[in-house]
């Protein structure tokens, strides 16, 4: 996809432009159904330690959409009947003038601020309903294609440009120093991981860790590709030069070697892209993921197990 390309689909294919489209009723089932989906793994972050801040997020975001339902709802008035007066007035009585929101109902779904974004959340929100499903029951055996290939396909519908995503993982070796190892990665050929694999001491993913905490949440830069960020590290430098321009990224899961945690990185080519908070939400979720995976599955096995060994 190239950096150039839109966001793809139909204008009118989100359940927030089909209810300011006319179909009201819609837009409330869409929300509640996106609440659930954010309550699953909120719950399950919450129960494995997952951060403060993080269910903070969560709820942030989920009053703000219950918030936005309700206000739209709450602006439609009275029903009206075929000649727009209202049912609940006498059938002499004049005509109100225009308001507000029959203007905000009548308007184009694509001009009134804020629809995208609402869509978006929502979009990444039944992605996670239907993830973190699998994640609970351990049936998500294809790490790579379930929490990066297919979240970077997401993320390049909603944003346009190229996406790529990786898990940056520190190790230790006998016949090494400690570095970066990239074990799950989305679109970036192998020879660009080898390059990415610099020792943890000259990358600067894990010297910004030091001064990171989880409120802080994701980290970008904008354009790698300026001289102070490509100078301040070795893994900033081979992103630089495999053509990289944005990079996002967000520490997750307990420190491991040298005291440093796995990150999960969201880069681009792109310098032109419609990335938001709201992909940064998208990112924190992410990272919740990443971080119960293995917890889940090991849980998962062992009821297999003892399941097995009771029959």
């Amino acid at each position: 996809m190239s950096g150039s390309k839109q966001r793809g689909g139909d204008p009118d294919r989100g359940p927030v432009r089909a209810w300011f489209s006319g179909i009201h009723e819609d837009l409330t089932v869409s929300v509640l159904g996106g609440l659930l989906a954010l309550a699953v793994p909120a719950a399950i972050g919450f129960i494995l330690g997952a951060g403060a801040a993080m269910i903070a997020g969560i709820a942030v975001v989920s009053i703000a959409v219950v918030f936005f339902a309700a206000g739209v709802l709450y602006g439609r008035g009275p029903e009206r009947n075929e000649d727009g007066k209202s049912t609940l007035l006498p059938a002499d009585a004049p005509a109100a003038p225009e308001e507000p929101t029959d203007r905000l109902l009548n308007a184009d779904p694509a001009d009134i601020p804020g629809v995208t974004e609402i869509e978006k959340l929502m979009n990444y929100m039944n992605y996670f309903a239907n993830v973190s499903q699998h994640l609970q029951l351990g049936q998500l055996e294809e790490l790579e294609l379930e929490l990066l290939s297919r979240p970077a396909g997401l993320m390049e519908q909603e944003n346009g440009g190229t996406v790529q995503l990786a898990v940056f993982l520190p190790v230790e070796a006998k016949d090494r120093e400690p570095y970066w190892h990239l074990p799950y990665v989305a679109r970036i050929s192998p020879s660009e991981c080898r390059e990415l694999e610099v020792p943890l001491h000259e990358s600067q993913l894990a010297r910004s860790q030091e001064t990171w905490e989880p409120e802080e949440k994701v980290m970008v830069i904008a354009d790698v590709q300026e001289r102070r960020w490509r100078k301040s590290g070795a893994d900033f430098g081979a992103l630089a030069q495999a053509g990289f321009r944005m990079v996002r990224y967000l520490p997750f899961g307990p420190p491991g070697t040298d005291r440093k945690r796995a990150c999960i990185v969201v880069l681009s080519k792109d310098l032109e892209n419609g990335f938001t908070g709201v992909d940064d939400f998208f990112i924190m979720f992410l990272g919740t993921l990443l971080s119960m995976h293995p917890l889940l599955s090991e849980q998962a096995r062992r009821h297999s197990e003892e399941r097995k060994s009771s029959e």
